[in-house]
């Protein structure tokens, strides 16, 4: 599929518009004729739904106000309720008018739904305005059957992070950062015109800076930019508009991260434009109440003997399973459903993980869970001279309330830590009971467990 969004304009671009690919019973002049062969720029047919069960297809009537007729494109699963487009695709079309295509490969095929709800980012301008929020919403008048052809995914919300250390995204972040790999679909014109298969093709995220996109379209961190991911011409073309660009987290699974939007009026050259859906996650959530799959819980007890853990944002008709694996015995795991109980055995950390099941597309979170202090060791002791200070360190934890140094079983510093980094005990030579030779440290940390952690590490002494 070539570069999205061809509105014709009076300049030499366009936006990816959607095609005017329609369902059978529509007029026939509004129907375009299948191509004979379905390659696209760049691209491949996808051979099953289930390679891409979150795509659906598009057809919108238009009001006889905007002028009549139909137009296609594509979207995105984000529940059995509710699909993910671009505004433009539906912007003078009205609910009755609307017909979704979910779980097949096929143009017109699969599930048939009718929506009842429309809601149009209201920062939406129009289809001129490449930069303004072109982003929208249906809800489903019948909800879709999920199953492995057709499911929902995933949207990368990676608000999440301002608040929870924990958030299974946070050792992804920036996942639609420039660089990265991602997969658009949809049933646009190829290189042959239309097509009634649905094609994928590999992009990459480029900066608002590049080259490419400096010299077509405005800066916009609303805008998610692609193109070509080698010399080959890549992309989207007409008709491909509101379809989902993806990405793949390894561990973790297939995220939506972009809705086409727009691209050059050939579909042959230059960037193309997609919806930033990271900026769009508050939006999309209090629209809808579809979150994504967050784990909460407490990952560090502390002193407590137990950690309850639960996961919210499963979609409907998704399965759970807990593992927990750990560093030496240190606790075991009662699980149900979207909840977990890990039971401490010993104090330590472990790995607590939930794959999420959504008819069999799969999606993992993993987080660490610390019962008591865990482990920690004494840094920066080597061998060292009488003359010189003497200098170590031991991470800080949360739950310390105060550290006691010793040297050789004599107290050299004792006070509160700055909770954050590293606790330091430096000394110099008359007043820690230093001598030639091997020399012990021992730092005692008092926590709010009402426990005392010791730590201790031996060093040598040398004269010059």
């Amino acid at each position: 599929m070539k570069n999205q969004y061809f509105y014709l304009l009076f300049f030499t671009l366009t936006l990816v518009i959607s095609c005017t690919k329609t369902p059978l019973e529509e007029p026939k002049e509004t129907i375009l004729k299948k191509p004979e062969t379905v390659s696209i720029i760049g691209g491949n047919p996808v051979s099953t739904i289930a390679q891409r069960p979150f795509q659906v297809g598009i057809s919108a009537n238009q009001s006889i106000q905007s002028g009549g007729g139909a137009i296609g494109g594509g979207g995105a699963i984000i529940s059995a309720e509710w699909i993910i487009t671009a505004a433009h695709v539906v912007q003078h079309s009205y609910p009755g008018g609307i017909t979704v295509y979910a779980g097949s490969a096929t143009w017109g095929s699969g599930q048939v739904r009718a929506v009842d709800q429309i809601i149009i980012h209201n920062d939406y301008d129009n289809f001129m305005n490449f930069s303004k929020s072109d982003i929208a919403l249906l809800h489903l008048s019948t909800p879709l059957n999920l199953d492995s052809t057709c499911s929902a995914i995933p949207y990368y919300n990676p608000i999440y992070n301002e608040n929870y250390d924990e958030h299974p995204y946070n050792s992804y972040w920036n996942r639609d950062r420039p660089g990265l790999n991602a997969m658009v679909s949809g049933w646009g014109n190829t290189n042959s015109g239309s097509t009634f298969q649905l094609q994928s093709v590999g992009v990459t995220i480029v900066s608002s800076d590049h080259y490419n996109v400096k010299a077509l379209w405005p800066k916009s961190d609303l805008v998610l930019y692609t193109n070509s991911n080698d010399s080959q011409t890549r992309g989207i073309c007409d008709g491909d508009s509101g379809g989902p660009l993806t990405t793949f987290i390894y561990d973790y699974g297939e995220i939506l991260i972009g809705i086409v939007n727009f691209g050059t009026s050939n579909c042959l050259n230059g960037a193309s434009g997609y919806a930033r859906v990271s900026k769009f996650a508050d939006w999309i959530y209090n629209n809808t109440g579809i979150g994504v799959p967050i784990m909460y819980g407490d990952f560090n007890p502390l002193c407590d003997e137990i950690t309850n853990l639960y996961i919210s944002g499963i979609p409907t008709g998704a399965s759970v399973s807990w593992s927990y694996s750990q560093n030496g015995v240190i606790g075991t795991l009662v699980a149900s459903g979207s909840y977990a109980t890990i039971y401490k055995l010993a104090d330590g950390i472990g790995t607590i993980s939930a794959t999420v099941n959504h008819y069999g597309n799969t999606l993992n979170i993993k987080k660490n869970v610390r019962f008591g202090p865990g482990s920690r060791t004494i840094t920066g002791m080597e061998s060292i001279f009488m003359s010189e200070p003497l200098s170590a360190g031991v991470k800080t934890h949360p739950d310390d309330i105060y550290y006691r140094w010793y040297v050789n079983n004599q107290l050299v510093k004792e006070g509160s830590p700055i909770q954050g980094g590293y606790n330091y005990c430096t000394c110099y030579g008359d007043g820690d009971n230093r001598q030639i030779g091997q020399n012990f440290i021992r730092v005692e940390i008092a926590t709010v467990c009402n426990s005392i952690e010791t730590i201790e590490s031996s060093f040598d002494m040398y004269t010059h």
